[in-house]
């Protein structure tokens, strides 16, 4: 799925200017409307004796022939501008244009969040490490990952402002259990460290979080990594194309079997992962 590509004045053989001068039917038709309005509301004052009898019935005849004018004239014109005037039909052209591109990036945007998702339930438990860290290292951290055994269950170490944050990773498709959360307020005080988050796919269960409290411990899940970079723009322009293709085992439990089905795919999944590292994710 590609990027729709926003439609500009130009396109339309138009400029700004010309659509600022651009006159809105709704607009004309409204003084028009006003001036139907007061003559129908000075009529009833001249036909009444008592001006102050003619007022009332003066004001709700106004008001009819106000909202009958308006509705009336505002579509003939409409309909005569667009037979008449060039420009003003270029200019309902790029409206509309610019109508249909709202709905297509709404389309796009979603179908990026989708993938981006599918790639990081794609990754295996060191993939899924190296893309955590490469996205703090996008933060500013100094990020370094530890040795993958003898670690105490910290995965990366996080060092910026004279604090250090330990990370650990847990690419599972389930929330994070409790002994987890222990194990990492232990690797705190044997790593000397300020914070400690954990990095996970489906969050952590209720137990986690009421553990967690006042420990200087956050859960990171899904949700907030794709929306780590840049939460006021997460989307980004990607070519889709390369993970649309890959097929991933994502509800086998075998973590060699999701790998496997990686390396048989290593380009594309190369290309998405660089795309992901350099984007708003």
């Amino acid at each position: 799925m590609e990027k729709p590509i926003k439609p500009s004045p130009s396109d339309f053989s138009l400029n700004e200017m010309e659509i600022s001068n651009i006159q809105n039917p709704s607009k004309i038709a409204e003084k028009i409307g006003f001036i139907a309005g007061g003559i129908a509301f000075i009529s009833c004052l001249l036909y009444f004796d008592n001006v102050s009898t003619g007022i009332f019935p003066g004001l709700l005849l106004s008001m009819l022939a106000m909202g009958l004018t308006v509705k009336y004239s505002s579509s003939r014109i409409e309909k005569h501008l667009l037979s008449t005037n060039y420009k003003y039909r270029k200019y309902r052209e790029y409206i509309h244009a610019k109508f249909r591109y709202d709905e297509e990036i709404a389309a796009y945007e979603h179908e990026v969040i989708r993938n981006a998702e599918k790639f990081w339930r794609s990754l295996s438990g060191l993939q899924f490490e190296d893309e955590i860290a490469n996205l703090y290292r996008k933060q500013g951290y100094d990020a370094q990952k530890t040795r993958i055994t003898g670690d105490g269950g910290v995965d990366i170490i996080l060092n910026k402002d004279n604090k250090r944050i330990i990370v650990q990773c847990k690419a599972h498709n389930k929330k994070i259990s409790i002994g987890v959360a222990r194990e990492l307020v232990a690797s705190m005080q044997d790593f000397n460290a300020d914070e400690g988050i954990i990095a996970c796919l489906e969050g952590a269960t209720k137990p986690v979080l009421d553990y967690i409290k006042n420990k200087n411990i956050v859960v990171i899940s899904l949700s907030e990594i794709m929306q780590m970079r840049k939460p006021s723009n997460p989307l980004v322009d990607v070519d889709l194309a390369p993970i649309n293709h890959i097929k991933f085992d994502l509800k086998s439990k075998n973590e060699n079997s999701t790998q496997s089905t990686l390396l048989k795919a290593r380009p594309n999944i190369r290309h998405w992962s660089e795309k992901i590292r350099d984007s708003d994710y």
